[in-house]
C-alpha cells in the first residue's frame, strides 16, 4: 500500500516487457485513458481495494495480452462496459464488492476467452436478458450476495458453464427449463432466497453438488432430482419440506450426502439411497429413527437429559445464532483460490442449533450413552451384591474346609472337638516333687491331671497322639510334666 492517489499518464511507457502490475490497496479514484496504454506485455492487472468509480473507454487500450483483471472493492455503480471491448485475451475477472445495481445487455459480448467472473456482492437487481452474450467460454459465474428478485435468464447462453451460485439473493422462483442451455453445469448454490417449488433438473446430468438449503421449499417431486446419476451432495437444510416423492432419489446412484435437517418431513423413502455415507435428518420432530440397539441412539444426542421417562423427548434449550459459516469463494483463477465451491460436511454444516433427532430405543439405566450404569442407586446396589457375594463365598470356603477335618475325626471314632477346628487345647498335669516328701497319713488324693476342653475318652497311644499332635515315636508323651499344648494351633490348610 503506497497511498497512491492517481497515476500519471506515461508513467510505465519503458517498461514494455512487464507481464505483472500490482495497484491494489490504494487510494486511487480513477484509470487515466493512457496510463497503461504502453503495456502490450501485460498479463495480470491488479486494481483491486481502491475508490476507482469510473473506467474510461480507453483505459485498457492497447492490452492485447492481459489475461486477469482485479477490479473488485471499489466503487463502481456501473460496469465498464466499452471499456472491457479493449480486451480479447481476458480469462479471469472480478468485479465483486461494488456497487452496481444492473447489468445491460451485451456487457461482455468481446471477452469470448472470459473463463471466471466475478459479480457478488455487489447490488445488483436485474440482469438484461442478454447480459451474458459472447461469453462462450465461461465456466464459473457468481452471482452471490446481490438483490436479484427474478431468476436470472441470461444464463441459458452459457453454454459451457459449470459453477453457478447466485445464494443470498430475494429469487422466488426457478423457471421451468431454467438450465436448459447448461447440460454441463457441475456445481449449483441457490441457498438463502426464497424458492418455494423446484423444476425438473434433469437436464443437468453433470451436476455433482446441489446446495438449496435455506429456503422454502415444501415438495420434492419425483422429477425434480431424476436422472443426475452424477450427483454426489444435496443439501435441503432448513426448508419446510414435508413432502418427498417415493421415487425422488431413486436414480441418484452417486449420491453420498444427503441434508435433509430441519424440515418437517413424517416419512423418508430410501429407494436410491443404498449409497449414502452422510445422512442428516435433525430438526424432524415427527420423524423417528429406529435402530437395533439401544446405544446407536447416543450417536444422535440422545442422553438422559434429552429424554422423558416416557421415552419422548425432552425440551431442548437452544439459543439461536444467525451468524451463517461464510461460503467458499468460486475460484478466480486456476490454482490459485478455489475452483469450486465444496459442500463438503464443514460446508454443508450449519451453525444453528436444531431439536434432537428422536431415535428407538431409549438408553436407559441399563443402557445408557456414558456409563456402563448411569444411575447411583444401580451402581450401589450393584456393590452391595458383589461385596455380599464375596463375603459369602469366603464363609462357605471356610466351612467346607473344615468339614474335612470332622469326617476324619468321625472316622476315628470319637466326636470333633475344639482341637478338630483348629483351636489350641491343653492338658495340665500336677507332678510330685522330689525334694517335696508326701505327708503321711494324708487322705487328700492328687488328680491324675485337670484337663481343659471336653473330656476325651480313653483312646490308644497311636490316637491320642494323633488328635493331639505329637509325633510318633517322639518318646511317648513328654513326662507328663507341665502344660502340654494339644492339637494344632490352626488347621494345616488354613
Amino acid at each position: 500500500m503506497n497511498n497512491l492517489t492517481e497515476l500519471q499518464p506515461g508513467r510505465f511507457h519503458r517498461l514494455r516487457f512487464l507481464e505483472e502490475l500490482m495497484l491494489q490497496n490504494n487510494q486511487l479514484g480513477g484509470i487515466p485513458a493512457e496510463a497503461l496504454r504502453q503495456l502490450p506485455s501485460l498479463q495480470s492487472l491488479r486494481l483491486d481495494a481502491n475508490l476507482i468509480s469510473l473506467v474510461p473507454e480507453r483505459s485498457f487500450e492497447g492490452l492485447s495480452c492481459l489475461r486477469h483483471l482485479w477490479l473488485d472493492d471499489n466503487a463502481l455503480t456501473e460496469v465498464p462496459v466499452r471499456a472491457l471491448n479493449n480486451l480479447p485475451a481476458l480469462q479471469a475477472m472480478t468485479l465483486a464488492l461494488n456497487r452496481i445495481r444492473h447489468v445491460p445487455d451485451y456487457a461482455f459480448q468481446n471477452l469470448s476467452s472470459l473463463v471466471v467472473l466475478h459479480l457478488h456482492n455487489n447490488r445488483i437487481q436485474r440482469l438484461g436478458t442478454h447480459s451474458f452474450e459472447g461469453l462462450h467460454s465461461l465456466e464459473t459465474l457468481d452471482l452471490n450476495h446481490n438483490d436479484l428478485r427474478e431468476f436470472p435468464v441470461a444464463i441459458r447462453t452459457l453454454g459451457r458453464l459449470q459453477e453457478l451460485g447466485f445464494h443470498n439473493n430475494n429469487i422466488k422462483a426457478i423457471p421451468e427449463k431454467a438450465f436448459m442451455g447448461n447440460p454441463l453445469l457441475q456445481t449449483m448454490e441457490l441457498s438463502h432466497n426464497g424458492i418455494e417449488e423446484l423444476p425438473s433438473l434433469h437436464r443437468c446430468q453433470k451436476l455433482e453438488e446441489i446446495g438449496l438449503q435455506h429456503n422454502r421449499i415444501w415438495e420434492v417431486r419425483a422429477d425434480t432430482f431424476r436422472q443426475l446419476s452424477s450427483l454426489r451432495a444435496l443439501d435441503l437444510s432448513w426448508n419446510s419440506i414435508r413432502s418427498i416423492h417415493p421415487e425422488a432419489f431413486a436414480t441418484l446412484r452417486s449420491l453420498v450426502k444427503l441434508d435433509l435437517t430441519d424440515n418437517q418431513l413424517t416419512t423418508l423413502p430410501l429407494a436410491g439411497l443404498g449409497g449414502l455415507k452422510h445422512l442428516k435428518l435433525k430438526g424432524n420432530p415427527a420423524l423417528i429413527l429406529e435402530v437395533p440397539y439401544a446405544y446407536q441412539c447416543c450417536a444422535y444426542g440422545v442422553c438422559a437429559g434429552l429424554f422423558k421417562a416416557s421415552g419422548q423427548r425432552g425440551a431442548d434449550v437452544l439459543h439461536l445464532e444467525d451468524e451463517e459459516p461464510p461460503k467458499g469463494p468460486l475460484g478466480l483463477l486456476a490454482g490459485q483460490a478455489e475452483s469450486h465451491y465444496d459442500l463438503d460436511l464443514e460446508e454443508m454444516e450449519d451453525t444453528k442449533p436444531h431439536p434432537r433427532v428422536q431415535c428407538s430405543p431409549v438408553p436407559g439405566p441399563f443402557k445408557p450413552c456414558e456409563h456402563l450404569f448411569e444411575s447411583w442407586g444401580v451402581r450401589l446396589a450393584v456393590w452391595a451384591i458383589v461385596l455380599l457375594s464375596l463375603l459369602c463365598n469366603g464363609l462357605a470356603l471356610v466351612a467346607f474346609s473344615d468339614m474335612d477335618l470332622v469326617l476324619e475325626a468321625s472316622e476315628a471314632g470319637r466326636p470333633p472337638g475344639p482341637e478338630t477346628y483348629g483351636f489350641l487345647t491343653g492338658t495340665l498335669v500336677s507332678c510330685p516333687q522330689p525334694e517335696s516328701p508326701r505327708p503321711q497319713g494324708s487322705h487328700l488324693v492328687e488328680p491324675e491331671g485337670t484337663h481343659f476342653g471336653n473330656q476325651q475318652p480313653p483312646m490308644d497311644r497311636e490316637l491320642l497322639l494323633r488328635a493331639e499332635g505329637a509325633a510318633p515315636g517322639g518318646g511317648g508323651v513328654a513326662a507328663g510334666r507341665g502344660i502340654q499344648p494339644s492339637g494344632s494351633a490352626f488347621a494345616s490348610h488354613l
